[in-house]
């Protein structure tokens, strides 16, 4: 048996700075059943299963009502059904029985279940940290503290509680994760990623002024769950275009969260996808500056920026994508086999500016279609895009009849 400096053995330490958890799991679990608790969480199982369809949700909020109304009822003397259902026979089932105890966290051993849940027994359960997310201020601040109380040793423990920190910490939680990511081995480039991702998140929130925290975190919530709830359309960009139109039915994104979210490098591509589609919904004029730079400085810049420089349409939203489809560097349309690098970027640049016309075609104003005159009439462009730009000059004549 390896024993430590102090003499005592690694499964000693650990159930050492699991026995105030155990503790009140084993007291919790001598309370006697609630009579009636098991037939109203069914029936609520029942309900959310009649009404439910996740492509019109966000999160977990279509348990939230039912899971807040079982907790009031009952209290935590429901906790010994709960350990059984959580793991239960269908997803609606786990999901309330979560809610539920996470609706319970200002309990202390509801509190100890989920701390256990996290560090212990799932380690990386994204449900689990799904779910947590929709606890009371009060205890998701209490949880965060005694999650953090016991050493973890394997990476999904450090995402589980770099995702709480995220959106529950405060000043120095991102060094203790940074800290205990120090002393964790073998953590792979992905998981160092997405832990990264929540730090950077939580730095940008405590750089807010306190008084815009709150709003600022309540968007973050959105946005994270929004992204960790996707139905399966059996397509990303179909998955993402239905987060992107549910989350902006239900709030107003702020351009300073927009603006600062894009801005983070840490960002991984779908949430990326998400925001853009976010601010194309909203025509975010105070973000083509963003959106601008973002086609200047990146090939191939996103499509999703495009599209929302488009959807906005000012002039100077139109003006980017003007830039590009008069000067697209070097472009290819032919069908040779085993293109280099190079060539295969010139066909990358000739078909964005096709696309480009028939966007400007759809959305232009008077003077896209000058610039449009201005192309048809110069034919050194090649043939494709020549005839994409007469196409497009005909499209905004019908338009705007009275020329520019």
């Amino acid at each position: 048996m390896i024993r430590n400096v102090n003499g005592r053995s690694r499964c000693e330490v650990r159930l050492g700075l699991l026995a105030p958890a155990l503790s009140l799991l084993v007291a919790s679990a001598a309370a006697p059943e609630p009579p009636g608790f098991q037939g109203d969480f069914d029936a609520a199982v029942t309900r959310i299963g009649a009404r439910s369809k996740p492509a019109q949700y966000i999160g977990l909020d279509a348990y939230q009502a039912e899971a807040d109304a079982l907790a009031k009822s009952y209290g935590p003397s429901a906790l010994q059904t709960l350990r059984q259902v959580i793991n239960g026979p269908t997803p609606v089932s786990r999901k309330l029985a979560l809610m539920t105890l996470v609706a319970l966290a200002e309990h202390p051993a509801a509190r100890a279940e989920l701390a256990f849940r996290i560090n212990a027994i799932l380690c990386w359960d994204p449900l689990t940290c799904l779910a947590v997310t929709y606890a009371k201020p009060s205890a998701a601040t209490a949880l965060v503290e005694q999650v953090s109380a016991e050493d973890v040793r394997r990476p999904g423990g450090l995402i589980a509680r770099s995702i709480l920190f995220r959106f529950f910490g405060e000043a120095g939680s991102d060094e203790r994760i940074a800290a205990a990511l120090e002393r964790v081995p073998r953590v792979v480039e992905r998981d160092r990623a997405e832990i990264e991702v929540n730090l950077v998140a939580l730095r940008q929130r405590l750089a807010r002024p306190v008084e815009e925290r709150p709003r600022w975190v309540a968007q973050d919530l959105m946005l994270w769950r929004a992204l960790n709830s996707m139905p399966d359309f059996r397509g990303l960009n179909v998955s993402l275009e239905n987060r992107a139109t549910v989350v902006c039915a239900a709030m107003k994104f702020a351009p300073s969260f927009l603006k600062d979210r894009l801005a983070a490098a840490s960002l991984v591509s779908y949430e990326r996808s998400l925001l853009l589609k976010i601010v194309r919904n909203q025509r975010q004029v105070e973000l083509v500056p963003v959106l601008a730079k973002m086609v200047d400085g990146v090939w191939p810049a996103y499509p999703d920026v495009y599209h929302a420089l488009a959807s906005i349409g000012t002039r100077e939203a139109l003006g980017s994508l003007e830039k590009f489809v008069v000067a697209p560097g070097p472009v290819a349309f032919d069908k040779a086999d085993n293109l280099s690098a190079s060539r295969t970027e010139a066909h990358m640049r000739g078909r964005l500016a096709l696309h480009l016309l028939e966007i400007l075609a759809r959305c232009g104003d008077v003077k896209t279609l000058k610039l449009m005159e201005e192309l048809a009439d110069d034919g050194s462009r090649p043939t494709p895009i020549h005839a994409a730009c007469v196409k497009a000059r005909d499209q905004l004549r019908k338009r705007f009849p009275a020329g520019p």
